[in-house]
């Protein structure tokens, strides 16, 4: 199969993410919702093999089929509506490249999201130094840069923009790590186990990490809800 594959092939389309991807107030309280992971593994393993076979619907079907999910989980990882489309591209290229390396065809959304997630971290990194460098060199020219506002997103979505809004500021206000599990649990729709393999921490770790997600946004959208506001 030919590794040459042209980067505007799968790039991500602007499409609104479907309300069942988006972790608002009802899945963080009563949970996300259910998905047969076994046949949809079954369903992607197929795809993936003739993927491999050289057969490129099949890999736009496997693009077809997870791309929201992944957009909308770097979306709420990196909080750039812009730069979850351009990681949710290079996400699918790594993929396409690498295919002949997943052992387990079945586990390809696993592998898809552990791509994904490792390049949203490295995304982070790079900007927590971009923007380390700046104040640096601001401190020393005697200038002092307005914050940033990295909680709002601009993104016009199925959810009305000003619950869209206040959902988004509550995730952004977690930490990476409380950021990432929530995300794939909720958008991504990825079980404690396939977490914890795509992260490579104890299942435990993603269980904690989870529950105390939860509580923080339970604390951060509970007065929303009492100002007489619905989620």
């Amino acid at each position: 199969m030919s590794a040459t594959l042209s980067k505007s092939k799968f790039c991500a389309p602007h499409l609104p993410i479907p309300r069942n991807q988006q972790p608002g107030f009802f899945v963080l309280y009563h949970g996300s919702t259910v998905v047969n992971r076994s046949a949809l593994g079954n369903e992607l393993g197929k795809l993936v093999l003739r993927a491999r076979a050289g057969d490129r619907d099949a890999f736009g079907e496997l693009f077809r089929q997870t791309h929201q999910a992944v957009y909308g989980m770097l979306w709420q990882m990196v909080g750039s509506e812009d730069e979850a489309k351009d990681l949710t591209q290079d996400t699918y290229l790594d993929a396409w490249r690498h295919l002949h390396t997943l052992k387990a065809p079945n586990a390809f959304r696993t592998w898809l999201f552990r791509i994904a997630a490792n390049k949203a971290k490295d995304y982070m990194k790079k900007r927590r130094v971009h923007t380390e460098s700046l104040d640096s060199l601001l401190d020393q020219s005697g200038e002092h840069a307005e914050p940033v506002d990295t909680k709002s997103a601009p993104q016009q979505i199925v959810l009305d923009s000003e619950r869209e809004q206040v959902v988004q500021n509550a995730v952004m206000s977690l930490s990476e790590e409380h950021r990432a599990v929530v995300s794939m649990h909720y958008i991504g729709g990825l079980g404690v186990s396939e977490i914890a393999e795509a992260l490579g921490v104890p299942r435990g770790t993603v269980l904690s990490r989870l529950a105390r997600a939860r509580a923080a946004l339970k604390d951060r959208l509970l007065p929303y809800l009492e100002d007489g506001n619905e989620m």
